[in-house]
C-alpha cells in the first residue's frame, strides 16, 4: 500500500491476538487501513473485537480515521468499512512527499510533544488531552470575553 496510511493485516480471529496486532496502531499520526485475511464468516467477529479496542482506547479523540477492509454491511462509529483500499479516500492515498525545512522544523516540534504523550499510559493520553482541549477553550473564552469588553469600552469612549 502507498500513501499516508499504515495498513495493518489481521490474520488470526483470537481476541488476544488481535487485541496484541491493534496496540501498534499510533492513531495521533496517521489514519489506518485494517486488512483482514480471514475466512468470512469470522469476519464480523473480528470487526466487533476491533470495534471493542477502539472503545477502550477512546479512538474518537484522535485525529485520524481507521478503515477496515470488509464486504460486510457493518456500521461502527469508531471505524469505517470499505469494499477496498481505492474506497477509502483519496486524500490519504497520496504520495508522501519530502517537507520544506520549515515544515520539517514543525514536525519535529510536534514528534517531540507526541512523544511525551505516548510515554504516557493511553487512560493517561486521554485526560492529558482532554485537559489540554478544556484548557483551550478556557483561553479562547477568556479572549472571546476581552475582545467584546475592549469593543464596550471603544463605544464608551466614542459616545462620553
Amino acid at each position: 500500500m502507498a500513501g499516508l496510511f499504515d495498513t495493518l493485516l489481521i490474520h488470526t480471529g483470537s481476541r488476544f491476538e488481535i487485541f496484541k496486532t491493534l496496540e501498534e496502531m499510533n492513531l495521533e499520526k496517521r489514519p489506518y487501513f485494517i486488512e483482514l485475511e480471514v475466512f468470512k464468516s469470522e469476519e464480523e467477529k473480528i470487526l466487533k473485537y476491533i470495534e471493542q479496542f477502539l472503545v477502550g482506547i477512546s479512538s474518537n479523540v484522535f485525529p485520524y480515521s481507521v478503515y477496515v477492509q470488509s464486504n460486510l454491511n457493518y456500521y461502527s462509529k469508531y471505524f469505517t468499512v470499505v469494499k477496498s483500499f481505492h474506497s477509502c479516500p483519496a486524500f490519504y492515498r497520496k504520495k508522501s512527499k519530502l517537507l520544506s525545512v520549515k515544515e520539517q522544523k514543525i514536525q519535529d516540534r510536534i514528534e517531540l510533544k507526541l512523544r511525551k504523550l505516548i510515554n504516557l499510559g493511553i487512560g493517561d493520553r486521554k485526560q492529558h488531552i482532554e485537559a489540554y482541549a478544556k484548557f483551550h477553550k478556557k483561553l479562547y473564552t477568556l479572549c472571546d470575553e476581552g475582545i467584546k469588553l475592549e469593543n464596550v469600552l471603544k463605544l464608551l469612549e466614542k459616545a462620553g
